[in-house]
């Protein structure tokens, strides 16, 4: 189809997203043909057109493009390309017209441009057949849970091993002062476990959770556990092996999956691995050259000087290529199939950039051949198919690593765009995402406005400055009206976060209007019998939603408006009944005209010829 052209419009004409000017639009599996075409002013007497086509920006090839048809003004010149290999590759065009000799490529916003300078190039990602949706996650959503804040079960004592460990009250704040080294004490738990865990299963099958994400569970020094002290053991203040198998069990019983976390890049300097302080009562790497796992670490000079995961020397690094460590974690009898084993269904690999391929690749295998609908994510911060880390271009999503990422990507988006109403810098973004990912990649990508590595989102969308000094975020406190304009700011992120492609992912406690800044402020305990039952209510009428629409698991995303505040998308999948989403960010009212009746899903709302938005709003409706 056409698409529509103005006679006002002058200049070379072409649109990465668009079939007319690319077919098929976004990520291709390797080997499929897709074509490209541009519109030439026919006045400008086009005489050479040619395309460069490049792998990962190396030594590009020149593709000659041919005059297909005249269009109106226009000329239109086309050529194909047929990829048989996955990789992101870029493209430019070379056009020779009676005007001269130009470049034609992309502007830092996605528009063309034509000059005599390069411009950027527009990415086409390739993927392997291999990248195939997990099928029993689509559709659904996380909730993520750091154990150790979630629910308290029992009479929780400080375990045999954890003297060290200051045990607190669910109503307490976390420690939040630092130490002399400028280190914050992590040593302060408020003893949620896994039985905890289970006994709240019912609540969150009733607010539409479908799978746990949960921060490490492996025993550890520190309360976030991040500092893996053996990977082969439930931290006791969480429980053991077999309270880890019955969560499992009684999860899947209600149709829930459970994703572990994965700190592969580092372990804890007090681990059976390193142990500095002779906790364990085999010999470490810290303690002798012998030690079985003398080379996983990265010594300058034994013992002392070693390499650590941002100079924390709580941290030692290791080397994920190391054969025996490769083992270790990937091989047959590894910890990734050992708890695939136990009853986990996937992994979620902390700072996924800073694990090299043949990690990931090792690590893919392992998974798969253990449990083929296992779902790996990863934690990258940027888009995951031009992402570049430590001078190499990663290849997380083209069917040999990773099965998808944490969205940061689109958690900027959404949090930018409820604050500002920049509806067009937010529709753009979107369609970035949409454009570089495979499908794999785009809707298992887990959707998150909030984590434990960032501020309290209803304390990011109250619009307050948060302050450096701890003490200060302490004491903050939101007044009723920043709480009011938050709590709107709010709902409306978790239309965003729940109906565009991805997986939605609800970190404890923002369901329940949890406040709180920086770590540790943002890992406060859930606060049982204070929940915001308007925040939770708003959460499972959209994972209601979410379950009785199928067009959610694999739906296109189609920006139909975006101006002025408001965005109108749908989503389709050419079998099931389509979406559309409006939202309005905007500080005033919307008004859009809608063919005939419609029923706002989220409020039962029934609208006429006419859909009115306030500031600050959404609506969701079938067609």
């Amino acid at each position: 189809m056409i698409p529509p052209i103005s006679d006002k419009q002058a200049g070379i004409l072409f649109d990465s997203r668009d079939p007319f000017y690319r077919s098929p639009v976004g990520a291709v599996c390797a080997g499929t043909r897709v074509t490209l075409s541009l519109l030439i002013p026919r006045g400008d007497c086009p005489q050479e057109v040619s395309m460069w086509f490049s792998k990962d920006g190396k030594t590009a090839e020149e593709i000659p493009f041919r005059f297909t048809e005249n269009i109106r003004q226009y000329q239109r010149w086309s050529a194909a390309v047929s990829p048989d290999a996955a990789g992101v590759y870029w493209y430019t065009f070379r056009i020779k017209t009676n005007r001269g000799e130009y470049v034609y490529g992309r502007d830092g916003k996605n528009r063309p441009v034509c000059g005599r300078q390069n411009p950027s190039a527009w990415q086409m990602t390739v993927y392997a057949p291999s990248a195939i949706l997990p099928n029993g996650w689509v559709g659904g959503t996380f909730y993520q849970i750091f154990p150790d804040r979630f629910f308290r079960s029992g009479n929780q004592t400080v375990p045999q091993g954890k003297e060290y460990a200051t045990l607190r009250t669910p109503d307490q704040l976390p420690t939040w002062k630092r130490e002399e080294n400028g280190d914050l004490d992590t040593t302060d738990f408020f003893g949620g476990n896994l039985k905890g865990i289970r006994e709240k299963l019912d609540y969150l099958k009733d607010l539409g959770v479908t799978a746990l994400y949960l921060n490490p569970i492996f025993e550890a020094h520190s309360n976030h556990r991040y500092d893996t002290g053996n990977y082969e053991k439930i931290d006791p203040f969480l429980g053991n092996e077999k309270d880890f198998r019955d969560l499992c069990a009684a999860a899947h019983k209600r149709g829930m999956k459970v994703m572990l976390d994965g700190v592969f890049s580092h372990t804890g300097e007090d681990s059976i691995y390193f142990n500095k302080y002779g906790t364990y009562a085999n010999e470490g790497a810290y303690q002798s050259k012998e030690s079985p796992y003398y080379s996983w670490f990265k010594f300058k000079k034994w013992p002392d000087d070693y390499t650590a995961w941002w100079g924390i020397k709580l941290l030692p690094e290791v080397e994920e290529s190391n054969p025996d460590y490769l083992e270790y974690v990937t091989g047959e009898q590894g910890i990734l199939r050992r708890w695939l084993r136990a009853g986990a269904d996937g992994w979620r690999f902390d700072v996924a950039d800073e694990l090299p391929d043949v990690f990931l690749e090792a690590a893919r295998t392992a998974v798969k051949t253990e449990n083929p609908d296992a779902l790996l994510i990863g934690e990258v911060w940027e888009d995951a198919t031009n992402k570049e880390s430590y001078g190499l271009r990663r290849t997380y999503l083209l069917g040999k690593q990773l099965d998808s990422v944490m969205n940061y990507v689109w958690k900027d988006a959404v949090l930018a765009y409820v604050l500002t109403g920049d509806s067009e810098q937010f529709a753009e973004r979107l369609r970035g995402v949409v454009e570089n990912y495979p499908p794999c990649g785009l809707h298992c990508a887990m959707n998150l406005i909030g984590t434990h590595d960032t501020p309290r989102v209803l304390t990011v969308l109250s619009g307050v400055n948060l302050p450096k000094d701890p003490a200060a975020q302490v004491a903050l406190q939101l007044t009723d009206a920043q709480r009011t304009e938050a709590k709107k700011r709010l709902i409306v992120a978790d239309v965003l976060m729940f109906t565009l492609p991805g997986i939605p992912s609800v970190y404890y406690g923002d369901e329940a209007g949890m406040e709180g800044g920086h770590d540790p402020l943002n890992r406060q305990f859930y606060p049982w019998g204070n929940e915001d039952r308007t925040l939770q209510a708003r959460i499972k009428t959209l994972g209601e939603i979410r379950k009785k629409h199928p067009v959610f698991r694999q739906g296109t995303l189609k920006i139909l408006f975006a101006d002025q505040g408001l965005v109108i998308y749908r989503r389709e999948d050419g079998v099931h009944l389509p979406i559309t989403v409006a939202v309005n960010c905007a500080s005033k009212d919307a008004t859009v005209e809608i063919e005939g009746p419609r029923t706002d899903l989220i409020t039962k709302r029934r609208y006429q010829n006419t859909l009115s938005l306030e500031p600050l709003s959404a609506v969701i409706f079938e067609g």
